[in-house]
């Protein structure tokens, strides 16, 4: 069944009844492949279903809503110029502080730069020197340019993409443009992709003959 909604562009049938073709627009949940093979009798009607597990390859062009806000305001932590550093020694899972050592009064960042013991190249011991660098900041309220807007927006959607590339997903067009409110820069538009939409489910079972289901309507 479809995974999504989506237009039916490749597919392929290893087994199983096909209930679309290319070209079909298709909803999430719809039957693409049925898990049974019709048998038809010599007048050309059904007279009995083979079941069996659907399998095919069947590839949909997807359309994905993208929606990003970047608030035109916003805070930068930046440098004081204090700074503090002290050492730290690791042993397996107990760590050695220094019990006499304060960080900066102010707000701050700490950089860690981990070393560990050896006597050779190739003989190291499970003894590391933690050096922590306490780096004081001061928080700045910012506003965003349009063009840094635009850089961060664009940077923000090339994450989007590249995350759903890695999901196999191939993207072959967009639609997506930025707006100011006043407050922040709206990004939205639309994404179209190929991508497998198979899903699965249990296939509905029939009766087994032609007879038994005409004695059935007869009966009603």
């Amino acid at each position: 069944v479809a995974a999504d909604d989506g237009l039916i562009t490749e597919m392929i049938t290893r087994s199983g009844t096909p209930a679309v073709t290319v070209g079909t627009p298709v909803k999430k949940g719809d039957v693409l492949v049925n898990g049974y093979v019709e048998i038809l009798n010599d007048d050309g009607e059904t007279a009995q279903y083979l079941y069996r597990t659907a399998d095919a390859d069947i590839i949909a062009k997807v359309t994905y809503s993208y929606h990003d806000e970047i608030p035109m305001e916003y805070v930068k932590k930046v440098p004081t110029g204090a700074e503090k550093i002290t050492y730290q020694v690791r042993i397996l899972d107990y760590l050695i502080e220094n019990p006499f050592f304060s960080p900066v009064e102010e707000p701050y960042e700490v950089v860690s730069d981990v070393s560990q013991f050896h006597f050779t190249d190739n003989f190291y011991l499970p003894v590391y020197l933690v050096r922590q660098t306490c780096v004081g900041y001061k928080n700045e309220q910012k506003t965003y340019t349009e063009k840094e807007a635009k850089r961060l927006a664009s940077e923000n959607l090339k994450k989007y993409l590249d995350d759903l590339e890695e999901k196999g997903i191939q993207i072959i067009s967009k639609n997506v443009i930025i707006k100011s409110t006043g407050e922040k820069y709206v990004v939205s538009g639309d994404l179209w992709a190929h991508e497998s939409i198979v899903s699965y489910q249990p296939t509905e079972v029939y009766d087994t003959t032609m007879q038994e289901r005409q004695n059935e309507n007869e009966s009603d």
